[in-house]
Parts: structure tokens; sequence; C-alpha cells
């Protein structure tokens, strides 16, 4: 997928409270994949990949979240923007 596509993929699931939101994370590490989704781009992380998991610490409860190492870039970047915005993020 277009790193463009991605992003703007993400930034959406940002906005709409898919994807967490939090600067409260805790956990990653990198294990190899086995056929995960990946919660940046909903698609498939396939074997022979890298997955990167951990868990995002959100007001009442925690939620395990994984991604394809570029989604997890894209990731930590869109929510630093959109908070720097003041963006209303919902599901937080």
């Amino acid at each position: 997928m277009d790193a463009n596509v991605l992003r703007s993929v993400i930034r959406q699931r940002l906005l709409t409270g898919q994807l967490s939101s939090t600067s409260s994370v805790s956990t990653f590490g990198g294990t190899p994949a086995n056929g995960e989704t990946c919660d940046g781009c909903g698609t498939t992380i396939f074997s022979g990949q890298l997955i990167i998991h951990g868990v995002a610490r959100l007001a009442s409860r925690e939620q395990a979240i994984q991604f394809h190492v570029v989604c997890f870039g894209i990731w930590k970047d869109e929510k630093s923007r959109l908070k720097g915005q003041g963006a209303p993020i919902q599901g937080v």
C-alpha cells in the first residue's frame, strides 16, 4: 500500500477512535508475524514480516495493538501531529 494511503487510513482510524491515540503505551516489542491483522492499515501481517505489538493504556481499559513496522511509525507520527493540532479524537 502506498505510504500516503497508509497515512490517510491511519489518520482516519485515529480520528474516529478505531485506533488508540493515547500517548501512554507500554510493553512494545517486535516478533515474527504469523498472519495477524495490522491495527493501522487493516491488512494481514504475513509470516516472514516483523510485527510490532504492545499495550495502549486508555482511560478505562487497556488495548492490545499490533502493526506492520511502517504502520507503527506512521501511527506514532500521526497521533503526535493530531495532538499538536488539537484535533478532536473520539473514543479516547
